[in-house]
């Protein structure tokens, strides 16, 4: 992958959809093949599979992955401009 983004949202929803009963197997599957190699192809796979899911529970799917993406501390604090120079430290 690419975009950072896009690889802490699919490792997200990844968490999120293992503790679900609710995301059947092959959603499952198209999610942790996109996590496990990056492809275009396969993240495409596992966002038309999630667009397969019921309404409700993609929204609810979809806000809890947000939700561990906005408290992501790390992810913050790689997003900072002074996080590319090699020389700072994390204060984390």
């Amino acid at each position: 992958m690419n975009d950072p983004a896009d690889a802490r949202f699919f490792h997200a929803l990844k968490q999120i959809c293992s503790q679900s009963d609710d995301v059947d197997q092959s959603c499952r599957e198209a999610i942790d093949r996109a996590v496990e190699t990056g492809h275009p192809r396969d993240l495409l796979s596992a966002r038309q599979s999630m667009d397969t899911l019921d309404a409700a529970l993609k929204d609810r799917l979809l806000r809890q992955a947000h939700l561990i993406m906005a408290t992501d501390i790390s992810a913050i604090w790689d997003a900072l401009p002074m996080a590319a120079d090699p020389s700072k430290q994390r204060p984390n």
